[in-house]
């Protein structure tokens, strides 16, 4: 089993096709860029389904040497298909710092992995190495309502604070009176663990690798070694507000219950307890074998 947290590193683009491997140019009126989709990328990804699930505009910049910036995050689909590697980021177990360091920019954010088989042909994921990180859910809770309590990101994360945590006045308040609520947990960072794990069909998807936040460099090196191995770790994206307590010191006996109440299908598949996890995921025990049909990349 296996988690992490990291530093930016240079992408190293492994299997980085020629010029002579590339389709035709397209120009970005908008930019006054030459847009350039990579051949790989036309045999990997699904173009009609992502062009129906995002519009084509959007497609192509995700696809293309164009990246899709917003302020000044960084979202693209190329680390991916360079790499032949596919990060699903859950949110606030060291997301952030893994995309960062392995690819340069921030993937295509929090997206759940049935979003991703519409992006990329069945067939190709095949040959895609997936993997993601999962998190202690009573700690990721106790994480999530600290970053949002500390501003967040402003310009997604300013409706969610001003409707559900301006009167909120702790923690215990929040996951007591708010968290049972459906609509907030709509918010990206209180979605089960599960939601981004689950397949089109409902299932959950056979991960090549899960790694646990709790054991992440070591998990992080595992991981490295097939995506790009000259990455190194920093630790992005941190609570802005200064952790004086672990989880484990904020939580009363209703506190724990309610959490496990709610996201407990993501506790027992996951293998997790209030004070620890064990080293197995019931729910996950079909995944493939992390060395099934990879190497690790050589440069």
């Amino acid at each position: 089993m296996c988690v992490g947290v990291a530093i930016a590193g240079p992408l190293t683009p492994m299997g980085v096709s020629h010029a002579s491997d590339h389709i035709p140019r397209r120009k970005n009126r908008r930019a006054g860029q030459r847009v350039v989709i990579p051949g790989q990328a036309a045999f990997s990804v699904n173009l009609a389904g992502m062009v129906r699930r995002f519009g084509a505009k959007a497609a192509i910049r995700l696809l293309s040497s164009a990246r899709v910036r917003r302020g000044e995050r960084v979202y693209s689909l190329t680390g991916f298909v360079q790499t032949k590697s596919l990060f699903v980021h859950i949110p606030k177990a060291a997301g952030v710092s893994v995309a960062q360091a392995l690819y340069g920019n921030l993937g295509y954010g929090h997206r759940p992995m049935s979003v991703y088989q519409d992006i990329f042909r069945d067939e190709a994921l095949k040959h895609i190495f997936t993997f993601t990180f999962v998190r202690n859910p009573w700690d990721r809770v106790y994480s999530a309502y600290r970053f949002l309590k500390a501003g967040g990101w402003p310009e997604y994360d300013a409706d969610y604070a001003e409707t559900f945590l301006k009167e909120c006045d702790s923690f215990e308040q929040f996951v007591l009176e708010i968290l049972p609520r459906p609509e907030a947990r709509e918010k990206l960072h209180f979605r089960s663990s599960l939601y981004y794990l689950r397949a089109r069909d409902g299932g959950m998807y056979p991960f090549d690798f899960i790694g646990r936040y709790e054991t992440f460099r070591e998990d992080f090196e595992k991981v490295r070694k097939y995506v790009n191995p000259h990455a190194r770790l920093t630790h992005l994206n941190k609570t802005r507000a200064t952790r004086k307590q672990g989880y484990r010191d904020v939580y009363t006996n209703e506190m724990i219950d309610m959490v496990e109440s709610i996201y407990g299908d993501s506790i027992r598949e996951l293998g997790y307890s209030f004070d620890g996890f064990s080293n197995t995921m019931p729910g996950l025990a079909k995944r493939k074998a992390m060395t099934q049909g990879f190497r690790p990349c050589v440069i």
